[in-house]
């Protein structure tokens, strides 16, 4: 088998004989791999949405314009 040699444009030129095959993975890695993106992105936004909801619940009654003490008299 030959070394695959670079082109004048920077490609790489192919070998005779050499017969290029699309990659294909088996049916059990990609649910995986569609599982773990699904969990991480579950997990992203569950934690987004709960420490926004703890931050307002615990901030000045949701606003966080609200001036403490400042209108009172």
């Amino acid at each position: 088998m030959e070394i695959p040699k670079v082109g004048p444009l920077g490609l790489i030129d192919q070998p005779a004989g050499y017969i290029a095959r699309a990659r294909s993975y088996p049916p059990f890695l990609r649910v995986g791999a569609v599982g773990v993106l699904v969990s991480f992105l579950t997990v992203t936004v569950l934690t987004t949405a709960y420490s926004l909801g703890a931050y307002c619940l615990t901030t000045w009654g949701g606003s966080p314009f609200a001036m403490t003490g400042s209108a009172t008299p």
